[in-house]
């Protein structure tokens, strides 16, 4: 009797849960309620994916900085052991360029009354000489849009005041947008000193008197030394910009006159230094040597131009070369070769 009770009382409690459930009834749903207020409208951002590729792909940055690791540029061992030298860093570091090209500063010399001897101020600071060459030192613009339009802009393509003339002589080539000017900011001759007063040389006075003496080691006096040589204080291994400009060499009177090449009026730095790579030269290796696709491509010689090509190739490099050979023998001081 208490076993058939049992099992009464657990079907009666399902029986309750089940009405309970069943009463459970959901009713329709109400009206919405009012629409909150509009936030403020944000910029788009931007898609790093689609803008970076613009140039990091393999035709565009890619294969330039392959390219640069053929260049001198890239070695960057004279701006390690350059950094800190603020005559040095304006041309062998990256922050120096920079600053002495955003400071616009002169390449003049300025007389310091307190050691009464001359300065040239086309230094940078000790906090900015440092840094390899790299792509922000000719490329001003790099990430500031993070389009392609950052590329073409350049850090300068100003007039170039040459520092071996104290800045009273420039350099500007038009071509190409002056883009040559870029390069021949560091690529120009240093300036020659003179021992007594720290100033450039007067050059002039040099044409007007070509035997005067410069330096007699055998006189060695305060009044006999004028210029001492150096390797730094000519060419310094920058007179093509001067060279290719036809600018800032000592004229001495003779009797031919002094003319100019016409290249630098329709060609600049680029179209013979990055042209189209063949070998190690061309493009962002910034090497001519062997590469003469250059000359064809633009536009100047509608003749191609070839190792062999006698009259644009092989006889002015044999007429230049007895030039300087010549010039050599006769620039021998007991017995040493100057040249």
């Amino acid at each position: 009797m208490k076993y058939n009770s049992f099992l009464k009382l657990i079907l009666f409690g399902f029986i309750c849960a089940f009405i309970a459930t069943s009463c459970v009834k959901e009713g329709p749903i109400g009206p919405e309620g009012a629409a909150g207020k509009d936030g403020v409208n944000g910029k788009d951002g931007k898609d790093a994916n689609e803008t970076c590729i613009m140039c990091h792909n393999p035709k565009s940055v890619e294969i330039v900085t392959t390219q640069y690791e053929l260049s001198k540029h890239k070695h960057g061992e004279t701006a390690f052991d350059q950094a800190g030298n603020t005559t040095c860093a304006p041309c062998h570091a990256s922050e120096g360029f920079k600053h002495v090209i955003k400071n616009n500063t002169p390449a003049t010399f300025t007389l310091n009354t307190s050691t009464n001897r001359y300065v040239n101020n086309y230094i940078t600071t000790s906090s900015t000489a440092f840094g390899d060459i790299v792509c922000s030192t000719c490329h001003s613009s790099i990430h500031a849009t993070y389009t392609s339009a950052d590329l073409p802009a350049l850090t300068t393509t100003s007039a170039v005041p040459l520092t071996m003339w104290g800045g009273t002589k420039t350099v500007n080539i038009a071509a190409d947008g002056g883009s040559s000017n870029l390069c021949i900011r560091c690529h120009q001759p240093r300036p020659q000193t003179n021992l007594q007063t720290g100033n450039f040389q007067d050059y002039a006075a040099v044409a007007a008197n070509p035997k005067g003496i410069a330096y007699d080691a055998n006189n060695n006096t305060s009044t006999s030394n004028i210029i001492r040589p150096s390797y730094r204080m000519h060419i310094h291994y920058g007179s093509v910009g001067a060279i290719y400009a036809g600018v800032g060499g000592v004229e001495f009177a003779g009797s031919l006159p002094y003319t100019s090449s016409a290249h630098p009026n329709v060609a600049s730095c680029k179209d013979c230094h990055m042209g189209t790579v063949v070998g190690r030269a061309g493009g962002h290796t910034f090497t001519a040597k062997g590469n003469l696709t250059t000359c064809n491509a633009s536009g100047c010689h509608q003749t191609p131009v070839t190792s062999t090509t006698p009259n644009l190739w092989v006889n002015p490099r044999n007429e230049i070369k007895g030039l300087l050979d010549a010039l050599a023998a006769k620039l021998v001081v007991d017995g040493v070769e100057i040249l």
